[in-house]
């Protein structure tokens, strides 16, 4: 994607992390292990962007509603920074003078180096159990490469045809059902532990097994 320089906006203070603290952002680690990252797009908020848009239905689609609460979205802009969609409407529609931007990250302007700084710094102070970033551009996805914390999707895809990777319903499942089967190693180690002190939950699990309520294996 090329965009002309007359077409080039950058905030007014150029390009820098959104101060979090200044929106009181908080993780709630209790109840968050999943952080997928996703590249930023043209459409602000994000999350009504085409691209988020559809991941967002994906994980509902194939994710249990009870589990949705475990997973906390971030788009990655090379512009204003590691943004938690949780306050994307406040910066996005109270702040939008300060906040809007068009643009595209580029190897001239030091933009890799500098938003894989933004992201290391986000995941060391609100990163969650497990951070992946779900990308199928270059220069993001090289972002994302030079961040160890991060854990890249789709692993393999056609790099000549990224969008359309992007929304390729294989590459979305193999995320998907990567945070499936880590939450599912999380409740089996939960329980060995439950099941060991004999607390209240365990006991819960056990009767409801008994009497035949529910499948547990």
């Amino acid at each position: 994607m090329v965009i002309n320089t007359s077409e080039i906006i950058l905030p007014p203070y150029g390009k820098r992390q959104v101060n979090l603290d200044r929106f009181n952002y908080k993780t709630d680690y209790r109840n968050s292990y999943f952080t997928i990252y996703l590249p930023c797009a043209g459409k602000k908020p994000y999350y009504k962007s085409r691209t988020h848009s559809y991941i967002h239905l994906k994980i509902r689609e194939f994710i249990p509603d009870m589990w949705l609460k475990l997973i906390n979205f971030c788009t990655i802009s090379e512009v204003i920074g590691i943004v938690p969609e949780k306050i994307e409407n406040v910066i996005f529609y109270n702040f939008k003078h300060e906040f809007h931007y068009e643009h595209y990250p580029t190897y001239q302007e030091g933009d890799i180096k500098r938003t894989s700084e933004w992201l290391k710094t986000y995941i060391d102070n609100y990163g969650t159990k497990f951070n992946y970033f779900y990308c199928t551009s270059k220069i993001f996805r090289e972002i994302g490469e030079s961040v160890s914390e991060i854990e890249m999707f789709p692993k393999t895809y056609n790099k000549k045809s990224a969008l359309f990777e992007f929304r390729k319903i294989e590459n979305v499942k193999e995320l998907i059902n990567t945070i499936f089967d880590e939450y599912i190693n999380v409740l089996k180690s939960r329980y060995t532990v439950w099941r060991e002190k004999g607390n209240h939950a365990s006991k819960v699990l056990k009767f409801a097994k008994k009497n035949s309520l529910f499948l547990f294996k």
